[in-house]
């Protein structure tokens, strides 16, 4: 039977590595994107990111609590700003080919 000249074979194979991806805009970035904009960090967590997750946490208590100091209200537009940057963080993020961490290439 005639494909049309198209090998099944000869697919491309890049998506075939994980089944949720580590690619810009593949759903695990999504999900982890989502996270982080109701949590910042916890985007990063779910990407296995802890110290990442960390810093973004604390960021975000830290302007969350220095923005209410200086306007005494309680609407959290400090926590709000840190979780759109974490946000866009973790959809972002690519996670490093398997294998490649702590090589270091010497010439």
């Amino acid at each position: 039977m005639n494909t049309g000249g198209i090998i099944l074979g000869d697919m491309p194979t890049h998506m075939e590595s994980s089944p949720m991806g580590n690619e810009q805009g593949s759903a695990g970035n999504v999900i982890a994107a989502i996270c982080s904009f109701f949590v910042p960090g916890l985007g990063q967590l779910v990407q296995g990111r802890v110290m990442s997750a960390i810093l973004w946490f604390v960021a975000a208590c830290i302007a969350g609590a220095v923005i209410w100091i200086l306007t005494l209200t309680l609407f959290p537009f400090g926590w709000f700003v840190v979780s759109v940057f974490a946000c866009i963080n973790a959809a972002l993020s690519r996670r490093p080919a398997e294998g490649a961490e702590g090589v270091v290439s010497v010439r």
